[in-house]
């Protein structure tokens, strides 16, 4: 039949005389020098140390707050009697210019300096019309019903027609 393959001459592949050796399968870790125990120990006394430095610090806030409420309390009449100084020395200059650009440069002669009548003394604007009792007084706590009655009443003022 196949007079070809008969007459090569081949090694088969063995394994040596005395085996292989044993493959290294074992697991050979370095062991641990810190339980888990102990690390849980470290992890809470740093969480110890931690929030007590926390609280330390907090407790000196704390008082920086009481002593600069303390000095801003005994401060606070001396302040307030600067921002009481302050705003009558806007008030005259507000004045004195008042009347040197208006009553002094003739453009309203009967214009009285500081008056604040003139400016809020006027029936520019009327108050809107109510829609029911409901609506009257109303103080602005409910936003439905103010909108509601500016809706309403935002042309309650206009006159149509001669």
């Amino acid at each position: 039949m196949s007079t070809g393959w008969s007459n090569i001459k081949y090694k088969q592949d063995l394994p040596p005389a005395g085996g292989y050796k044993p493959l290294p399968y074992k697991r050979n870790l370095v062991p641990l020098r810190l339980s888990g125990l102990s690390l849980f120990g470290v992890v809470c006394g740093i969480s110890y140390f931690g929030l007590r430095l926390a609280k330390e610090r907090l407790n000196v806030l704390q008082l920086n707050k009481i002593e600069d409420d303390q000095a801003y309390s005994s401060l606070e009449a001396m302040l307030e009697a600067e921002n009481d100084r302050r705003w009558l020395r806007w008030s005259k200059e507000k004045v004195e210019s008042e009347a040197l650009n208006i009553v002094g440069t003739g453009y309203d002669p009967t214009f009285k300096p500081g008056n604040l009548e003139a400016f809020h003394n006027k029936n520019r604007w009327a108050d809107p019309y109510p829609i029911c009792d409901e609506f009257k007084y109303t103080t602005g706590d409910s936003k439905l019903n103010d909108s509601i009655r500016y809706f309403y009443t935002r042309y309650a003022d206009i006159v149509l027609g001669p």
